[in-house]
């Protein structure tokens, strides 16, 4: 009978040991979805991260393009418009350097790229207000009584003479002056 419950004992173990090494298998291997599916959110984050740092250094640089083309810099502003433009194109220049250059120059430069892009209007949208408006409007031509009748010939006799004042004879003395020496 000891030997039957021993058995029994051991045989229940080993069931019991089998089942924990079964559950600690499957909880290894949702760790590591888990972890593989963090890495992948992570990677996602960084790529549209990288995504939006390019976005957002493209932006930089036209805008100093832009500030370079349309205002007239002076020579000093040129050179170090330049430089930064050489920095931030530089494949050498570290990230957090670039981001620090962005901030400095031009502010809080996410914030100006989300109104530059609130600004810009769809192509779709203009059409549709077009033929809203083509529909509503209504062109009404009045012809009005009150304008002067302008004469379309002109009489040899009437001359035509600008009514600027007459010089005096001290600004005369001064322009003869003014040429003499």
């Amino acid at each position: 009978m000891k030997n039957e419950d021993d058995e029994k004992k051991a045989n229940k173990k080993a069931k019991q040991q089998s089942k924990n090494k079964k559950k600690k298998e499957m909880m290894k291997s949702k760790k590591q979805q888990e972890q593989k599916q963090q890495e992948l959110v992570a990677h996602e984050n960084i790529s549209n991260e990288e995504d939006n740092f390019a976005e957002e250094l493209q932006w930089c640089i036209q805008q100093i393009e832009l500030g370079l083309k349309t205002r007239k810099p002076s020579p000093d502003q040129v050179i170090k418009s330049q430089k930064l433009m050489q920095q931030l194109m530089s494949t050498k220049t570290p990230k957090a350097k670039k981001r620090m250059l962005m901030k400095l120059n031009f502010g809080n430069y996410r914030e100006k790229i989300a109104a530059q892009i609130k600004m810009q209007v769809s192509p779709g949208c203009l059409v549709s207000a077009d033929e809203i408006l083509m529909k509503k409007s209504v062109f009404i031509k009045k012809k009005s009584n009150n304008m002067p009748v302008l004469s379309t010939s002109i009489k040899s006799e009437e001359v035509f003479y600008f009514n600027f004042p007459q010089p005096s004879i001290e600004t005369d003395l001064n322009l003869q002056n003014l040429l003499i020496h």
